[in-house]
């Protein structure tokens, strides 16, 4: 995939530099347009390499800009993240059971859906832990995506996890609608 961006990227570079010496070699050829043909071989030539210049001196120039613009993106998308999974897990396991430490996280984050199911169909839970509103999670990465200084800095992959991110959002939110998703009980938690 990279090899194809690369390709494409330098695709109107080359194809400039080739379209000049095929403008040179013709002025070779022909005695009577030869300078014309010069001329416009080296404009074919010495255009994409100047602007090539350009844009290697504006982006060394700019280094330390968009670095601070990827760690205040990453900052903004991995809070969302982490707070996606804390209330995911809250959805998950009962609140005696959770633990946010790194390992739990990881354990969580390689379940399969059977052991999903598993322990989603053992267990009992609290209204708040599975009707969560998604609300201030989906505007904050929406947010993110509105923001052009992030967005020209990130990589299409990056937009495109976002972007699903946002789908499954949608999709459980849609998953919390369904009509006896769960069991009202007289139960009393000895938690709260």
């Amino acid at each position: 995939m990279k090899i194809r961006k690369a390709l494409l990227k330098i695709l109107p570079y080359l194809s400039s530099i080739l379209a000049g010496v095929l403008f040179y070699l013709l002025g070779m050829q022909s005695k009577k347009f030869r300078d014309l043909f010069i001329n416009i071989s080296a404009a074919f030539i010495a255009i994409p390499l100047i602007y090539l210049f350009h844009q290697t001196v504006e982006k060394y120039s700019k280094k330390k800009l968009n670095k601070e613009i990827i760690n205040y993106a990453k900052m903004h998308i991995d809070r969302e993240v982490l707070s996606l999974i804390n209330q995911l897990s809250k959805m998950v396991y009962p609140i005696e059971e959770r633990d946010f430490t790194l390992k739990s996280i990881n354990k969580f984050l390689s379940l399969k859906r059977d052991d999903l199911k598993k322990i989603i169909s053992k267990k009992e839970y609290l209204g708040f832990q599975v009707f969560k509103k998604w609300d201030v999670s989906e505007n904050n990465l929406h947010e993110i995506l509105k923001n052009p200084y992030i967005l020209n800095k990130l990589e299409d992959e990056q937009i495109i996890t976002i972007i699903q991110l946002l789908k499954s959002i949608r999709y459980l939110e849609q998953i919390q609608k369904i009509k006896d998703l769960c069991v009202e009980t007289e139960k009393k938690s000895s938690i709260i």
